[in-house]
């Protein structure tokens, strides 16, 4: 078992960009460097627009995700 703790609250580099929640998903996924699966549109737009080094999927594309799965050093926004 891992237990991992992500200190989200008061986040400069996303703070501003994201809302707490957004922050922390981006945090957890980069601590752990896997994609995030989502099916909230405006939170995909921000993480595109802003260039957040994290992959982000469509919750409808779930099997292309774990498929393509390509690894977060390989993503260069």
């Amino acid at each position: 078992m891992t237990l991992v703790v992500v200190n989200a609250a008061e986040n400069m580099q996303y703070g501003e960009l994201l809302d707490p929640i957004e922050t922390e998903i981006v945090l957890t996924s980069l601590r752990a460097q896997s994609p995030i699966l989502t099916d909230h549109i405006e939170f995909q737009d921000k993480v595109v627009q802003n260039a957040i080094p994290v992959q982000v999927f469509d919750i409808d594309d779930y099997e292309f995700a774990v498929e393509e799965n390509p690894t977060p050093t390989e993503f260069n926004p």
